[in-house]
C-alpha cells in the first residue's frame, strides 16, 4: 500500500498522557531548569533544536526538532516544529507539536498532532512538574498501543530526569531532612 492511500486510511487518533512529580527546589530554579529543557530531558540527547522564529522561549517562538530515537518498531522519529503557544512566566509553557512539511512516520503523511503542556506548581514541600501530552497521530491496532506504552514510559522518564536535574542543580530548596521526599505519580487514558 503506497503512502498517501495509507494516509487516507488512517484519522487522527486521540491519547492523552500525564507524568507528574515533586522536586524539593525552588519555583524559579525549576522554571530556569525547564527553559534549559536540551540539557536535562533525556529525549533531546543527540537531537538537534534549531530556531526557526521568534524569540528563545517566548510565545511565538519555533522550534525546528531532530531527535536521533527511533521509537520501539525501530522506526526513527521525524523531523518536528514546536511552537510555542502560551507562556505564564515561572508557571508553564505549552508546545503545539507537529511533523515537518513532507515528513512520514509509519507510512502516515501528517502523522501527528500534539499539544505538550509543562506545568511547575509551587508546594510545601517544593514544586511539582507535570506534563499533559495531548497527541493525535495516524496509528491503529498494535502500533498504537506500542506507541501509548512507549510514550507514558518516555514521559515518566522525562519527570524523572527533571527532578534529578534539579535536585543535582542545587535548587537552593530548604535542607531539612525532615523535608518530605520526592513522589512521582503518571497515568494515562484514551
Amino acid at each position: 500500500m503506497n503512502p498517501t492511500t495509507q494516509q487516507d486510511s488512517l484519522e487522527l487518533t486521540p491519547s492523552v498522557y500525564f507524568a507528574e512529580i515533586l522536586v524539593q527546589c525552588e519555583l524559579e530554579h525549576a522554571w530556569r531548569v525547564l527553559l534549559d529543557f536540551e540539557v536535562w530531558n533525556p529525549t533531546f540527547v543527540g537531537s538537534r533544536v534549531t530556531p526557526v522564529a521568534g524569540n528563545a522561549r517566548s510565545e511565538g517562538e519555533r522550534l525546528l526538532i531532530s531527535k536521533t530515537y527511533s521509537d520501539p518498531k525501530g522506526e526513527r522519529f521525524p523531523e518536528y516544529y514546536a511552537d510555542t503557544v502560551k507562556v505564564v512566566p515561572s508557571r508553564r509553557i505549552v508546545w503545539y507539536c507537529y511533523a515537518k512539511e513532507g515528513s512520514s512516520y509509519h507510512d502516515q503523511r501528517d502523522p501527528f498532532r500534539n499539544f505538550v503542556d509543562f506545568g511547575l506548581t509551587e508546594e510545601p514541600a517544593g514544586v511539582r512538574f507535570a506534563i499533559c501530552y495531548y497527541e493525535q497521530n495516524r496509528q491503529s491496532g498494535e502500533v498504537l498501543s506500542r506507541e501509548r506504552a512507549f510514550m507514558q514510559s518516555a514521559l515518566d522518564q522525562v519527570v524523572a530526569a527533571f527532578r534529578e536535574y534539579c535536585m543535582q542543580d542545587g535548587g537552593d530548596f530548604r535542607d531539612d531532612p525532615r523535608a518530605p521526599k520526592a513522589e512521582k505519580s503518571s497515568g494515562s487514558t484514551t
